[in-house]
């Protein structure tokens, strides 16, 4: 098993868990990334994505979070929809946005009914 929780990590170095894969042989147990302080900008895109992909191997979903920008504090990194398209890690909120991707780019936060341009 990996176990990151508790590490005050906040963010990962760019294309770091793109090159993983899928959790191998250090990871067959599974991963645990929670608590830790997320900012869930574009800086998180390729963990996002990786977390998708391999969200069947990860323990303590509901306790993984972002930790900011104000406007998803607090919400589950798993909920958080279309990263890859989050600008500048938050700012204003625009009207309720759909569950993935979509023209205008953005942040939709299903749960919540937001998105943040």
């Amino acid at each position: 098993m990996l176990d990151l929780s508790n590490n005050s990590l906040s963010s990962i170095p760019p294309r770091l868990f793109a090159s993983l894969g899928r959790p191998a042989r250090d990871m067959q147990d599974g991963f645990d990334l929670s608590h830790n302080p997320w900012v869930c900008n574009e800086d998180l895109r390729d963990l996002y994505r990786w977390l998708q992909d391999n969200k069947h191997k990860m323990f303590s979903k509901n306790d993984t979070r972002c930790a900011g920008p104000e406007a998803l504090k607090g919400r589950r990194l798993l909920d958080v929809v279309d990263l890859e398209s989050l600008q500048d890690g938050g700012g204003g909120r625009r009207g309720a946005g759909g569950a993935g991707g979509g023209e205008g780019g953005g942040l939709t936060v299903p749960s919540a009914g937001i998105a943040v341009p």
